[in-house]
């Protein structure tokens, strides 16, 4: 029996699921951990897969375009990025490469849709003007970096709390 294709919200929906049990995962170094954030990355491949099947972001529109629905795939990118940086691999080189394509591409794709801050649309331009030599901080200032790691992280987690909120009231209208 063929297996059937399952939707991009169900596949979404399952892949959060399990990108949030490991959030919370006592053992972090086992093969069942390792197996479980491969499963988790390979569904959030599958989202980029139907995503781009579906058509549904494009350079030429604006976020007015993108149904409310489809609000939460914009994410998909970033989440992946994420994972990607929990698994495990003998060339860890290649896989952070990876994640910071899927970085890039979840940067880029708000920079479509106008969804950056002006401070953090500056950031981005001087990041994609020159990525190898980008710093937030002068690297001879511990100070300062370590006002603009604190920043970034109380930023991310708001963000985090924000996305948290917004599927959900997604989730309700369903």
């Amino acid at each position: 029996m063929a297996e059937q294709p399952q939707s991009l919200r169900a596949l979404f929906e399952a892949a959060k699921a399990d990108k949030q049990a490991l959030q919370s995962a006592a053992e972090t170094n086992t093969d069942s951990y390792r197996s479980e954030v491969n499963a988790a990355i390979a569904k959030f491949e599958q989202c980029r897969q139907l995503i781009s099947q579906l058509s549904l972001f494009s350079r030429n529109e604006s976020l007015d375009d993108v149904t409310t629905g489809d609000l939460q795939y914009l994410t998909v990118d970033y989440l992946l990025a994420e994972l990607l940086q929990r698994s495990y691999s003998s060339d860890r080189e290649a896989l952070l490469r990876r994640a910071l394509q899927y970085y890039e591409s979840f940067l880029a794709r708000l920079e479509d849709y106008d969804l950056l801050s002006p401070n953090d649309k500056k950031l981005y331009e001087r990041y994609a003007e020159d990525p190898k030599s980008f710093t937030l901080a002068p690297m001879n200032d511990a100070a300062a970096r370590r006002e603009v790691k604190v920043n970034r992280f109380r930023e991310e987690k708001e963000l985090k709390q924000k996305l948290e909120v917004s599927s959900h009231i997604i989730g309700l209208f369903k």
